[in-house]
This record gives structure tokens, C-alpha cells and sequence, in this order.
């Protein structure tokens, strides 16, 4: 019989293993968190092979076909221009992701790198760069998207600008706050 217990064990594994083998114990222990995990990496397989998935052309436009009910041939059915739904799913969570990931690096970029030289230099330019911050904030962030997107025009190029643009404040935040607080702990 063992004499170490389960919380023991788990602290050993910790202190032998390798980061991600800590995030897998741990993400292990949520069952919410693993749902959401199968369900992330099923949406990306599905936007990976939807020229496979797909069996027909999402914008291909049949008229013949208009608004059939769902059926064998049509998963879904079809909607007003005859195009099957199902297909049309399946390449839409191909667009979501990319636009998804591109916006949110977007941000990201921006964010870390206004909130990385506010939190270091501080002083005025910490001042300006949060008062920016401020006013960015205080649009609502999808009338600020449209706003943008109505300046610039409908392409997706455009998206992943207006939606970068107007996505970065909360990160720029973070990244302030923990630059700030590993210079002041030296």
C-alpha cells in the first residue's frame, strides 16, 4: 500500500513534468473544459476538410431547388437561391475560424505592444497610451467594427482590419498591468 496520497502524487507530477503534461492533468480534471475542447478541434477539422464534407457548392445557385425541405440530398434543405444549407455551414466555419484567429492576432499584436511600452516607459506616455485605451473602450465594439468597415468597404481584408482594430483594449490592459508589476517586483 502506497503511503503517498493522490495530492501527493499529483505534486510529484508537477514537479517532474513538462508544462503541457501540467495543463493536460489539469484540463483532465474539467469535463466542461474537454467538451469544449473536442468541440474547438471538431469545428477545425470540419473547416479543414469542408471541400470534403460539403456536397455541394455553398454558392452555387440553383433555382430548380429553391427552399426544399430538408431530405436526402439536402441535409439541411436549401435556402431561397437553391443553395444546399449544409454546405453552406460547413465552408462558414472555415471563414469564422480564419477571421476568428486573424482578428484576435490582430489584437493581440496591437494590444501587447501599446500596453508593453505604456507599462515600461509610464509617465506621460503611459498616460496617453490609457486615455487612447479609454476612448477606444467606450464605443460599443461592434458599432465601432461597422463604423470602420463603412470607411474602408466590404472585403474580408477590411474584417480582419476593423475587427484587429476595435478588439485590442483588453489587451493592451493586461499586458500593462504585468509590465508594471514585474518592473516594480525588481
Amino acid at each position: 500500500m502506497s503511503t503517498n496520497s493522490d495530492a501527493d502524487k499529483t505534486l510529484e507530477l508537477y514537479e517532474t513534468s513538462s508544462l503541457f503534461l501540467e495543463i493536460w492533468v489539469r484540463l483532465k480534471r474539467n469535463k466542461r473544459a474537454i467538451f469544449g475542447l473536442f468541440l474547438v478541434v471538431f469545428l477545425i477539422l470540419v473547416a479543414l476538410f469542408a471541400n470534403v464534407i460539403a456536397p455541394y457548392d455553398p454558392v452555387q445557385i440553383a433555382l430548380k431547388d429553391s427552399l426544399k425541405e430538408p431530405n436526402l440530398a439536402h441535409l439541411m434543405g436549401t435556402d431561397v437561391l437553391g443553395r444546399d444549407v449544409f454546405s453552406r455551414i460547413v465552408y462558414g466555419a472555415r471563414a469564422s475560424l480564419i477571421i476568428g484567429v486573424v482578428a484576435t492576432s490582430i489584437s493581440l499584436v496591437i494590444g501587447v505592444i501599446i500596453g508593453a511600452f505604456s507599462g515600461y516607459y509610464g509617465g506621460w506616455l503611459d498616460l496617453l497610451m490609457m486615455r487612447i485605451t479609454d476612448i477606444f473602450s467606450a464605443f460599443p465594439f461592434f458599432l465601432l467594427a461597422i463604423a470602420i468597415m463603412t470607411f474602408f468597404g466590404p472585403n474580408l481584408l477590411n474584417i480582419f482590419f476593423a475587427l484587429g482594430i476595435v478588439g485590442w483594449t483588453n489587451y493592451a490592459r493586461l499586458v500593462r498591468g504585468q509590465v508594471i508589476l514585474v518592473k516594480e517586483s525588481k
